[in-house]
């Protein structure tokens, strides 16, 4: 609808005068669209007359159904999954699979809950079990399994790119570990989910924080770090800023935000400038655009994990893992060694450390207001600065109360509250995506206009 140069790509009510018709039907190979040499299809004749309709009826948007507030349906039957399933079955003359064995619903059942097959065992005492609960019993009993919070936690390790090396060509040890255990015993605990990211946004900017919530914050330290010779410092530290963002947009908020790092989003209705106010939430730690070699990077704490003995047991049997490598090394890393031998040797030293200590280190945020200012980096690059910009979020989304001081527990809060189309959605879908092996939203981590629709809408919300 916009204008510009004096073209307007939409005329509402008239689709002779509306360029984007006029580009479609154009016989000029530099300006038919879409271009032949994007090797795209043609718009159809059907296609084309849909479009022209919808212009000459007024050209009125919808919202994407992603930026809607989720609203529940009610449903005539107890189970609202099985109501929309059955209707999607009617719609398409299909019929429900038969009732699996109860052999293959335990294994099933296990494989979900725990990551684990049952025991032959196991599957015997279920059989054996007359009771008329006895599946109900069974779904109590795993879910109070250990195992069950590992299971649920692996999905989202996976989304917060968790890892204790740093990834980059030099790939050192670091120490994340206890962070991957803060996030199982959260699902351990049962802690509810806006808890669950608030505390990793902006734990140590809560009241009186505890050292679990501090802890929490390892969530946006899983990047990559670096501390190769010839780094040039601000233009890593940039990149980290940059990944803050991206993982919370992609694995809270299901938006590839990170594509308007460089440019206005190309699909979805997020700016340059509204990316950099994102950042500009992050863009107040100390930490450095250096990494530390062979130890996690500033700022860190010490922590001992909450699971257990604080995690000294996992260390020692690492330990006793690397040592039986070194001293019988598989035919495959034989040759390669002293190479293999000095990275060992490193990682050995630091479990060690650990072990004498009782305790680990994780790397986590702080926050230090006026530390410097945010701009649009141009073209995205770090040092080429453009206006200067203050922390907001994207327009289409719920506003974000004004302030002159807005942090990470402001955008946090902002995240988890109650009418946020996208937080909710995500949550669940990557839950349905754990137990089905696809969501009700293919593309998991993306809610906008180049994600996938979801199969049943109601379902989901």
């Amino acid at each position: 609808m916009a204008v510009r140069d004096g073209i307007a790509a939409i005329v509402p009510g008239d689709p002779k005068n509306s360029e984007i018709i006029k580009r479609i039907v154009s016989k000029d190979p530099d300006i038919v669209m879409p271009p032949p040499k994007a090797h795209m299809a043609t718009m159809k004749a059907e296609q084309l007359a849909m479009l022209e309709k919808w212009i000459e009826n007024g050209a009125e948007y919808q919202p994407h159904w992603s930026f809607v507030p989720p609203g529940k349906k009610e449903t005539p039957t107890a189970n609202p999954v099985d109501h929309f399933i059955n209707k999607r079955l009617k719609e398409g003359s299909l019929t429900a699979a038969p009732i699996a064995d109860n052999n293959t619903l335990v294994r099933r059942l296990y494989l979900d809950l725990t990551g684990l097959p049952p025991t032959p065992q196991d599957i015997d005492a279920y059989l054996a079990d007359t009771a008329s609960d006895r599946w109900e019993k069974l779904i109590s009993r795993l879910m109070e399994s250990p195992h069950f919070a590992e299971r649920m936690a692996l999905p989202w390790l996976d989304g917060a790119r968790y890892s204790d090396t740093h990834g980059y060509s030099i790939d050192d040890h670091r120490d994340m570990w206890a962070w991957r255990d803060w996030v199982i015993h959260a699902f351990r605990k049962n802690q509810p989910y806006d808890q669950f990211v608030r505390e990793q946004i902006a734990g140590d900017l809560i009241p009186n924080a505890t050292p679990d919530q501090i802890a929490a914050t390892g969530f946006l330290r899983n990047s990559m770090n670096t501390h190769e010779g010839g780094t040039i410092e601000e233009e890593y530290r940039v990149n980290y800023t940059v990944d803050k963002v991206d993982a919370v947009s992609t694995s809270i908020l299901g938006l590839t935000m990170k594509c308007a790092q460089c440019q206005d989003h190309k699909y979805d209705p997020i700016s340059q400038k509204e990316f950099f106010q994102m950042y500009a939430f992050f863009n107040t730690s100390s930490e450095s655009g250096q990494g530390a070699t062979n130890a996690s990077s500033p700022p860190v704490m010490d922590y001992k994990s909450p699971l257990g003995d604080g995690g000294i047991q996992q260390l020692k049997a690492r330990v006793a893992e690397l040592e039986a490598l070194k001293a019988n090394p598989p035919p495959q890393l034989a040759s390669r060694m002293e190479n293999a031998s000095k990275a060992i040797d490193a990682e050995i030293s630091v479990l060690k450390r650990d072990i004498d200590r009782g305790h680990t280190s994780v790397m986590v945020m702080d926050h230090k207001p006026g530390l410097r200012k945010t701009h649009i980096l141009i073209r995205g690059a770090y040092d080429q600065h453009g206006d200067e910009v203050s922390a907001g979020v994207p327009a289409v989304l719920p506003p974000l109360e004004a302030s002159a001081n807005l942090t990470r527990l402001e955008l946090a809060r902002w995240i988890t509250r109650p009418d946020h189309p996208l937080t909710a959605r995500v949550a669940v879908n990557r839950m349905w995506q754990m137990i089905f092996g696809r969501g009700v939203v293919e593309t998991a981590g993306d809610f906008g206009n180049q994600g996938s629709w979801p199969t049943h809408p109601e379902v989901l919300d």
